[in-house]
């Protein structure tokens, strides 16, 4: 299984996003823009995919994982991104610094999917951290 990015808490097996790249930590993936963290996740890794997008990932501890939007989002209450972990609702976010509720994830095999029915300024991340025993 080949690895595209790995650090102690995920491993990303799979990355496709409908515009750019997909971007870890500090990266955005596409116009020379960094990953701004909102508040409530500025102690989390951050991967970056434009919507719609699909990434496989193996978590090798357990996560709390969140889905948000980037500050240079469109506010777009009609086209909403979904956010999902394997067929499971995250939540659906609208605009700009929308952050979902937290999902805990155990150690396993995922796939994050975030859909949406118009990917213009659809500038979506997720956010993760180790749960804290």
């Amino acid at each position: 299984m080949k690895t595209i990015y790995e650090n102690d808490l995920v491993r990303i097996t799979e990355a496709v996003a409908s515009y750019g790249t997909v971007g870890v930590d500090s990266d955005l993936g596409y116009g020379n823009v960094a990953a701004v963290k909102e508040e409530t996740v500025e102690d989390c890794y951050v991967i970056s995919a434009h919507a719609p997008s699909t990434i496989a990932i193996e978590a090798k501890r357990q996560i709390e994982l969140f889905g948000y939007m980037h500050y240079t989002s469109t506010w777009s209450p009609e086209s909403p991104c979904f956010f999902g972990v394997s067929g499971n609702l995250v939540g659906y976010l609208y605009g700009p610094r929308d952050v979902s509720r937290p999902m805990t994830l155990e150690p396993g095999k995922y796939v994050l999917e975030i859909e949406t029915s118009n990917m213009d300024g659809k500038h979506s991340l997720w956010a993760y951290r180790e749960v804290k025993q």
